[in-house]
């Protein structure tokens, strides 16, 4: 089990209020946490279906996403999308060994950050395991949670219902861009709230660009199946 060096009474109100909602006080903090998903996500002007397991670290920054894309019948992409010790990487082959995407480099860590803290309502441990998460409160029903740990600031804004779940996540993300990339405002959207391996959590998710020429463009959504 990790420690926690963090404490619920330092974090901003509306944080608390996530954390009393979600993570009972006597829930154990383990040091990594898996889940199993399925959803669909935004390729070539379709929805395409994916299965997948995704690990977090819950002391630190780190999480890795496995995925298999159904292109067509017989057809798919397994995709890898994470970071670890500071090292972000995104890849994609056809069939698990025809190259597709192999990205790295700082833009990739950059929005490899930003996803890991988007992410912080499927892992409420992280905010009591993590001492490199920065917390601020700008209002009653928001907080802030910034990263650090790779050299540079990120940060996402998360908003909190009147029932304590999160519902809402916003923030500058890293995203491709013709000739390299670029960043871009993203949101997530989250619900279904359920108990998951005794804790509450987002059973339900959207990945949503909001300044996209023609209007917010979601290009990924899913639904947490279990525990891995």
């Amino acid at each position: 089990m990790a420690d926690t060096p963090v404490s619920r009474d330092s974090l901003p109100p509306a944080a608390r209020r996530w954390l009393d909602r979600c993570l009972p006080d006597d829930a154990p903090i383990p040091e990594r946490i898996s889940f199993t998903q399925r959803g669909e996500m935004y390729l070539k002007d379709r929805w395409k279906p994916f299965t997948a397991t995704q690990s977090f670290e819950i002391p630190r920054l780190g999480f890795a996403w496995n995925a298999r894309i159904r292109m067509a019948p017989l057809v798919w992409i397994d995709v890898y999308d994470g970071i670890d010790d500071g090292v972000g990487r995104g890849r994609a082959r056809f069939w698990g060994f025809l190259k597709v995407v192999d990205a790295a480099g700082p833009e990739v860590v950059a929005a490899q950050v930003v996803r890991y803290l988007a992410e912080l309502p499927w892992i409420p441990q992280a905010a009591l395991a993590n001492p490199g998460l920065e917390w601020e409160g700008p209002g009653s029903d928001t907080f802030a949670v910034t990263d650090r740990s790779t050299g540079a600031a990120h940060t996402a804004v998360f908003t909190v219902a009147d029932s304590g779940d999160v519902v809402r996540m916003t923030g500058r993300r890293m995203r491709d861009a013709e000739g390299g990339y670029e960043e871009g405002d993203y949101r997530g959207e989250f619900g279904a709230h359920a108990e998951v391996g005794g804790v509450r959590v987002p059973t339900s998710g959207e990945a949503i660009w909001d300044d996209m020429p023609d209007g917010p463009m979601s290009y990924w959504r899913g639904t947490i199946t279990g525990l891995a």
